[in-house]
């Protein structure tokens, strides 16, 4: 995860409209941490879980379902940096992800059918018609449920919660950017922190990706015994 070096705040940094935004942002982000110190803390702990399995590099994962892990652990750094910044529905999309990658992983762990689906789906359109009918979110689901009907049922409860928060565009989505809404006057509200809605956010981003963890701890013995 290197970057290249730049100034803390470079020049002309908040001169326009954009960079001013996203200075916004990330001191919002800094408020999360300060203000939510329990919260911010949840997340941290998870980040460090899952780098310690992707470095690990489990022996027992095959190349397709590792990239999965990877692809869930990213697309929680993500949905984490947008709730702590005040991007709460925006947020919900790479929660989602989070939990589909992790599912995926499941569902394909011991399968080289599938891998081999996976791997081969920008072949044509016949092998796309194919991935797509093979790795429906339904089918990862049954998958789960064969295994951990529990787990399944608050995995499914959390991907549903997502798609209601701004997962898929919707009423509700929308209706935490508005402030006021009139016939004069509509006035919205990008990022939102210091809210209910904010710190629910943030406790979903932790449910989702604990249970992420926990079906990637379906797979494996010891490297999986802390969670």
């Amino acid at each position: 995860m290197n970057t290249p070096n730049a100034p803390i705040q470079p020049p002309g940094w908040t001169e326009d409209g954009l960079s001013a935004f996203y200075d916004l942002s990330i001191r919002n982000v800094y408020t999360s941490f300060f203000r939510l110190p329990e919260k911010y803390r949840f997340l941290s702990v998870l980040h460090e879980t899952f780098e310690k399995i992707i470095d690990h590099r489990p022996y027992f994962l095959p190349p397709v379902p590792y990239s999965f892990l990877v692809m869930s652990h990213s697309s929680f750094l993500g949905s984490a940096l947008l709730a702590l910044s005040g991007f709460t529905s925006e947020s919900y999309s790479l929660a989602r992800s989070t939990l589909e990658s992790s599912l995926y992983c499941f569902f394909a762990f011991d399968d080289e059918d599938k891998q081999e689906i996976w791997l081969r789906r920008d072949e044509n359109e016949t092998q796309q018609r194919l991935c797509r009918n093979t790795f429906t979110i339904g089918a990862t689901f049954n998958s789960l449920q064969d295994r951990n009907s529990e787990l399944k049922s608050k995995a499914k409860l959390l991907y549903d919660e997502a798609i209601k928060h701004g997962a898929h565009p919707n009423i509700m989505a929308f209706a935490q950017r508005v402030i006021s809404r009139n016939r004069v006057d509509e006035s919205f509200n990008y990022l939102d922190v210091n809210t209910e809605s904010h710190e629910l956010c943030l406790k979903r981003c932790t449910q989702i990706g604990r249970t992420s963890l926990h079906i990637f701890k379906l797979l494996g013995p010891d490297i999986f015994d802390e969670l």
